[in-house]
């Protein structure tokens, strides 16, 4: 509003400028208010969970858990570890797919019968395989184009030479209301 008043001449121009450094300085001490009151909060809630779980002491109840006896790891009294098996062949390999495939199958339990096993449904043929055929002709072959003889060129030399004549407007239009192509070529050879 000051701003307003200030274009006007209604008041003086620094009227606006301490009215924006007042409302800037406004927010900021309310912003800094704002952060410490939720500074002191955030502490007195720290405060508080410390002191409840630093409340009243209860000695803890410990009850007798039997000691194990701790062996250690001697290398010389290890046990040697069988080598690793040799790679099976393709043969073997598939003979023990085999196998397994087998247990596998052995191992399903057998699902009950509910009724007949299903057969197929004979599905009928769509109509448009019954209708007659249409017959029609044989296409006929597209006429060959006439061959296009070259015409002799009318120089523009000679055109600009001869008289011009005009034509009478309704030479220039057809009768379909069309400009003639031909007349206005023949007016932009001249």
């Amino acid at each position: 509003m000051g701003g307003v008043l200030a274009m006007f001449g209604a008041v003086s121009g620094s009227v606006p400028g301490y009215a924006l450094l007042t409302v800037a300085a406004a927010v900021v001490i309310l912003r800094s208010l704002a952060r410490r009151d939720r500074r002191r909060r955030a502490a007195e809630r720290v405060e508080r969970a410390f002191e409840a779980a630093m409340g009243p002491h209860i000695p803890e109840v410990r009850t007798a858990v039997p000691r194990r006896e701790t062996v250690l790891f001697n290398a010389a009294e290890a046990v040697e570890e069988p080598a690793a098996p040799t790679p099976l062949t393709a043969e073997e390999l598939r003979a023990a797919a085999l196998k397994v495939a087998a247990e596998a199958e052995a191992a399903r339990p057998a699902e009950p019968q509910t009724g007949a096993p299903w057969q197929p449904v004979e599905v009928p043929k769509p109509t448009y395989t019954q209708s007659a055929k249409v017959e029609r002709p044989a296409p006929q072959p597209l006429p060959a184009p006439e061959e296009k003889k070259p015409t002799v060129k009318t120089p523009i030399k000679q055109a600009a030479a001869a008289p011009k004549v005009e034509l009478p407007a309704s030479s220039r239009e057809d009768r379909a209301g069309r400009i003639n192509l031909d007349d206005v070529l023949q007016r932009r050879r001249a």
